[in-house]
């Protein structure tokens, strides 16, 4: 038989090695915390020191840095896309001058003289009030009108030609059969 300081000396002693492999066990076969875990540790862990930085969405410095970018590239493209519009609305003229002028050698079969006057040239012009352009860009003016001549002239009616520096009026001037086009910049293609 035993005495009791043996039996005392029998029982297992405690293995100090437990804790670190249960740490090794739990990082390599860790489940992902239920949602009242997560709620838990969001509200016992102290907060850390120094600013929070999310990992998400921009900062304002970001956010206006991008802002100025798209203003300077603004600023760049928009007189070059008013210049591009103004140009291709001068073919507004051009359609509404060369329209007027074959009604102007129709009028001139049946009559001695050209015509006189926009309500004369029907069709592109109505017959009565002002002859505009067919997107209203510019109106028509007839002058100069003889058995052999005559002028059309559109001035520019919508704001945006308006600032379309040298091209506010486009001629088109007729005699003798010779036709001119002034200003030739606002006639080319």
């Amino acid at each position: 038989m035993q005495s009791a300081a043996e039996d005392q000396d029998d029982e297992p002693e405690p293995d100090l090695g437990h804790e670190f492999r249960m740490k090794k066990f739990k990082r390599h076969f860790h489940r992902p915390p239920t949602p009242y875990e997560a709620a838990m540790t969001a509200i016992v862990s102290p907060p850390s020191a120094g600013p929070q930085r999310s990992a998400r969405g921009f900062t304002l410095i970001e956010l206006m840095i991008t802002v100025a970018i798209i203003a300077i590239l603004a600023t760049v493209a928009m007189p070059s896309y008013q210049s591009y519009i103004r140009k291709g609305n001068r073919a507004d003229a051009t359609s509404l001058l060369q329209a007027a002028s074959l009604a102007q050698e129709r009028h001139r079969l049946g009559n001695t003289t050209y015509a006189g006057a926009t309500t004369a040239l029907s069709p592109p012009c109505p017959t009565t009030g002002t002859c505009s352009s067919e997107r209203l860009h510019y109106t028509l003016g007839v002058s100069g009108n003889t058995g052999s001549a005559y002028t059309l002239t559109a001035t520019a009616a919508s704001s945006i030609q308006q600032g379309d520096a040298g091209c506010t009026t486009i001629t088109l001037a007729v005699t003798g059969g010779n036709s001119s086009f002034t200003p030739a910049t606002c006639w080319s293609k």
